[in-house]
């Protein structure tokens, strides 16, 4: 099942809870967070390809480890990314966005401190023009 907003969606024995307060409280990487590297990627195959990527930033105002998702541009059609953030290691998960742009538009979600705690889980999600979907491995 495609999404659009932030809406429940079920896959395999698991799903995403809606939650839009939730999201909207957490901030956006720039300016509040300072990247540090990759934690995960995946390719988008085809014509209307792309990567999507979790980010790994500290955050600015104390310093503790955040990831978000990114979609950097590839020239082509629109395009979604969103995060899944879970906190009972991806049994369900709460789903912050899409959030969508042009081919030419550098593409990213609200950012979300991570845990040492194997329950929590983190993965980036995109679905680019040519509606291929795809997540990274949790994190």
């Amino acid at each position: 099942m495609t999404t659009i907003g932030l809406l429940a969606v079920p896959y395999g024995s698991t799903h995403a809870v809606a939650d839009q307060a939730t999201c909207a409280a957490w901030n956006w990487p720039n300016p509040d967070a300072r990247y540090v590297g990759r934690a995960a990627a995946v390719g988008m195959d085809g014509e209307g390809g792309g990567e999507v990527i979790l980010e790994k930033g500290k955050r600015r105002s104390d310093g503790r480890n955040v990831v978000w998702g990114h979609f950097p541009p590839n020239g082509v059609g629109h395009r979604d990314v969103w995060m899944d953030v879970s906190f009972n290691g991806g049994a369900t998960w709460i789903q912050c966005g899409p959030f969508g742009g042009a081919g030419s538009e550098n593409l990213d979600t609200k950012f979300h401190v991570t845990s040492p705690s194997p329950s929590w889980k983190m993965r980036a999600c995109g679905k680019n023009a040519r509606h291929r979907l795809r997540c990274t491995a949790w994190y």
